[in-house]
């Protein structure tokens, strides 16, 4: 046993892996069985330093239900769903599973109950691949003293074939698109015998067919017996998906009941609490503007080909495709994040190369990333410090 964590700790785990297989294959934990679920809140309060952020929600879901939790932002969607998961003690009310009083919830005991939370942030480890990330919970439960990276990526692909996704096991996750991160982190909570998963605002980042593909994993967990909570407030698609709703308002329970009660018109208002009249955007014939960037011939090799298009003054473009099909690439390549291979930019009549992110920067090109919390935030900076880092050589003092 020393020699094989001399030969991991000095010689990679590729050689490790080739030399040792045999001894690695020691372990296949017994897969967990039921799905029953039923979770109730009776009257959940919290504050934080005197301010209400749930003010006596009730809150009630069955085995294999589709539910979705709406409202607008900070109306206590978040706070509510950290005290179902254990992540916040709720001041006062009563949570029960499947009947019985929980005193008190932590994450791990919730985790035991079956639930799995997942946050915007999908909560997986960019720097391991797509199999370790799956099978980490699972591998860490059983206590496992050497690995068997078979007998992962064995455990990776049964998971992802449950919900009829295939994506390279071995891939490093920061290589993954935010749909394919969001696979992962279900893969990991149904390979955690998830019973009711909650997904925090899962849509935000898609393509309408990368939401179509969400949908059609949450109609196969459904059909398991598996309940969902989804916290949405896309309308069209809460009426795809959903069977129930639930909308609460400055920490309140302000409607409850089936889909099919809630017209446009009543989950408008019962979001925001005052009627919003239907207002369509026309846009204005800009031909005659002046231009801003001029794109021809944009390519590089391996991810988009030929693209040409012109932007002028107040325009909106829309750069769309499916998963794959270059559309995040040319926005990197724009930015210097990946610079293209070949092509002209031209910006505001005069033609420029952008080579790196500084070109793109004193050319007037900001950036917002697809996937914002690892590529678009310092996490551990304040907000004001992330919203003028772009600019923190204006404020630089001279030595």
């Amino acid at each position: 046993l020393f020699g094989v964590a001399f030969l991991c700790l000095f010689d990679g785990r590729e050689r490790c892996n080739r030399t040792f297989k045999p001894l690695f294959a020691l372990y296949e934990p017994t897969e967990r069985k039921g799905t029953k679920m039923e979770l109730q809140l009776k009257g959940i309060k919290k504050s934080f330093g005197g301010v209400n952020a749930l003010s006596g929600v009730d809150l009630h879901i069955d085995e294999g239900e589709v539910m979705c939790l709406a409202g607008e932002n900070g109306c206590g969607k978040s706070t509510l769903i950290k005290v179902i998961s254990g992540a916040h003690k709720a001041d006062a009310g009563e949570v029960y599973i499947n009947g019985r009083l929980m005193k008190h919830i932590t994450p791990q005991v919730a985790m035991q109950e079956g639930i799995q939370v997942i946050y915007q942030d999908f909560s997986i480890f960019s720097n391991l691949t797509v199999a370790e990330n799956i099978a980490m919970n699972s591998e860490v439960q059983a206590k496992q003293k050497l690995v068997s990276w078979k007998k992962i990526e064995r455990t990776a692909k049964k998971a992802m074939a449950n919900v009829g996704i295939e994506i390279d096991p071995s891939l490093l996750v920061e290589r993954l698109s935010v749909a394919n991160k969001q696979v992962v982190a279900i893969c990991r909570a149904l390979l955690d015998n998830a019973k009711l998963i909650i997904m925090d605002e899962p849509t935000t980042a898609l393509t309408a067919k990368e939401v179509e593909r969400l949908f059609e994993i949450i109609l196969k967990l459904k059909e398991r017996g598996i309940a969902v909570i989804l916290v949405n407030h896309k309308i069209e698609e809460v009426y795809n998906i959903a069977e129930r709703l639930t909308i609460l308002r400055n920490g309140k329970n302000i409607a409850d009941g089936p889909i099919r009660e809630f017209n446009k018109k009543r989950f408008i208002e019962c979001m925001t609490g005052r009627e919003i009249e239907e207002n369509r955007y026309t846009p204005e014939n800009n031909e005659n503007a002046k231009e801003l960037l001029h794109i021809e011939g944009f390519t590089r090799e391996g991810s988009f080909k030929d693209v040409s298009f012109t932007i002028r003054e107040n325009d909106i473009l829309g750069i769309t495709g499916l998963l794959g099909s270059g559309r995040g690439e040319i926005g990197e390549a724009l930015f210097g994040i990946s610079p293209a291979n070949s092509g002209k930019i031209r910006i505001g009549g005069k033609e420029v190369k952008i080579r790196s992110v500084k070109n793109a920067m004193d050319n007037g090109i900001g950036y917002v990333p697809e996937d914002r919390l690892t590529q678009g935030l310092f996490l551990e900076q304040s907000i004001g410090m992330n919203m003028m880092i772009a600019a923190i050589r204006k404020y630089r003092k001279r030595f």
